[in-house]
């Protein structure tokens, strides 16, 4: 994926100034400007900092670029989510899901991998090297999703066909972490990226074995997944997993408490939570009981 990321005071002082003086935009590129500048008035009025937002350059399914909105490091919101995101007001400050919820309908979920454009899955860093790392990682995550103790509606399969749902899987150029965002119209959200950089810098500068290695792609796959399914980060009330820590939002955020999770919003044991560094790539008892109370 091509980024270009952009502050966002500088994109919304833009936005303002193309708007009131009439810079000569064709029609589209006017829809576009005011499709972001609702997504991040939404974001703003559900209680996020603007500090928090970014816009993002990125290529979609088409091959054209468009601009996402980018929310604390790795959730792309798109308008739907956010309007969906300020429609409710839960409270509490709690281990959470969002409002935003994939109808049970929607039973066969396909994690598609994509195969054109720079973005495309196999656009891994060293791939002839280390594909095998997260093809593995990728069939033990979908494995993992289909836990029966989950005691969730749906399937999850690495395929094109036969799907109520898709999420197409993608590199995140230039990165170690992951990318998502949260469903929207009863549907997971449409694509998850995963660092392009992830198994290099495992293998070549942590030095770690094939077995580690697999785990913490394994975690991302399962956790940027996690957020396409609904699911906030635990820790989301401080971010203590992360060097940089801070309370990601308040109550109008959509942070739902799921029933018989800890309450505690700085709970680490969880493959949702904000940042990781070497994991075991599986569930936590905390995980399974938040898919259980959710779905």
């Amino acid at each position: 994926m091509t980024k270009t990321r952009t502050p966002l005071l500088q994109a919304t002082l833009c936005g303002l100034l193309a708007t009131s003086i009439g810079c000569g935009e064709p029609e589209d590129a006017l829809l576009e400007d005011e499709r972001i500048a609702e997504i991040t008035d939404n974001l703003l009025d559900a209680g996020y900092d603007a500090d928090d937002i970014e816009l993002v350059d990125s290529a979609s399914d088409d091959g054209e670029f468009v601009t996402d909105v980018l929310l604390q490091g790795d959730l792309v919101i798109d308008l739907e989510a956010s309007r969906e995101m300020v429609d409710e007001n839960p409270n509490g400050l709690r281990q959470y899901r969002t409002t935003n919820l994939v109808k049970k309908k929607h039973k066969r979920i396909c994690l598609e991998k994509d195969s054109s454009g720079s973005d495309r899955w196999s656009n891994m860093k060293s791939w002839s090297t280390y594909k095998n790392l997260y093809n593995d990682a990728l069939t033990q995550a979908v494995s993992r999703l289909n836990d029966p103790d989950l005691k969730h509606p749906f399937t999850f399969k690495v395929s094109s066909s036969g799907c109520d749902a898709r999420i197409k899987l993608k590199s995140l150029q230039g990165e170690v972490g992951g990318q998502a965002g949260f469903p929207s119209g009863g549907k997971p959200f449409h694509r998850v990226l995963i660092g392009a950089k992830l198994a290099k810098v495992l293998k070549e500068e942590v030095g770690v074995s094939n077995s580690a290695a697999r785990k913490t792609i394994r975690h991302v796959i399962l956790h940027e997944v996690g957020h396409a399914m609904g699911f906030r980060h635990s820790d989301w009330g401080s971010r203590a997993s992360c060097p940089e820590q801070g309370n990601e939002g308040q109550a109008g955020v959509g942070a739902v408490h799921i029933p018989n999770t800890p309450t505690n919003t700085s709970y680490v044991n969880s493959v949702m939570k904000a940042c990781f560094g070497l994991e075991s790539g599986n569930w936590t008892g905390s995980d399974v009981k938040a898919w259980k109370n959710t779905y």
